[in-house]
């Protein structure tokens, strides 16, 4: 991953970044932070998050010469956020920089909750956007997992989408802590 640390300049031209630690925008910067995540990335506009991956393309060829050729799904990753712009689903740790899809409150009440994105994941991450644009993230947290949403959950979601989440696993029982009924 050398080659973003060396082409940050030219990824974040004209953004600001942010004073939290260890900006994906500014880098590693001396003195006093915000603890907490960067969040310039999950706060991007879509027209930000588009110019962003075009110049990930740009550095492609670059990367592809690069002995770490394992890590280009990471950019597949980065357009995918773009394109269905799920920004504000998706998280990375920064040491070793893993990604997931936020599903708080998805299958459990009051529940942090993550579902871990790796590079076999991505056809089922486009595919449930492709399925339903605007459930997309959450509808593939349910396809890993098997699982459905909790009942409490469908009454966020159109009911022209419920039979994809229903295909995702078995009934629930509503009598499950933490879960209710599947409204009718």
């Amino acid at each position: 991953m050398d080659i973003l640390k060396n082409s940050r300049f030219f990824l974040f031209r004209g953004w600001h970044g942010c004073t939290n630690n260890n900006c994906v925008v500014l880098g590693e910067t001396a003195g006093m932070h915000t603890n907490g995540m960067c969040k310039c990335l999950p706060d991007a506009s879509r027209s930000q998050l588009g110019t962003l991956g075009s110049r990930l393309q740009a550095l492609l060829p670059k990367v592809e010469k690069q002995p770490e050729g394992n890590e280009l799904w990471k950019f597949d990753l980065l357009r995918l956020t773009s394109k269905y712009d799920m920004s504000g689903t998706l998280i990375w740790s920064e040491d070793d920089l893993e990604f997931g899809i936020i599903c708080n409150d998805v299958f459990h009440w009051g529940c942090a909750d993550v579902e871990d994105v790796h590079e076999e994941d991505l056809p089922m991450l486009e595919q449930a956007f492709k399925d339903s644009d605007i459930y997309g993230d959450d509808l593939y947290c349910a396809r890993k997992r098997g699982m459905r949403p909790q009942g409490a959950m469908y009454k966020h979601i159109d009911k022209e989408a419920w039979h994809l989440f229903d295909a995702c696993g078995p009934e629930r029982d509503p009598k499950e802590p933490g879960n209710t009924p599947k409204p009718k």
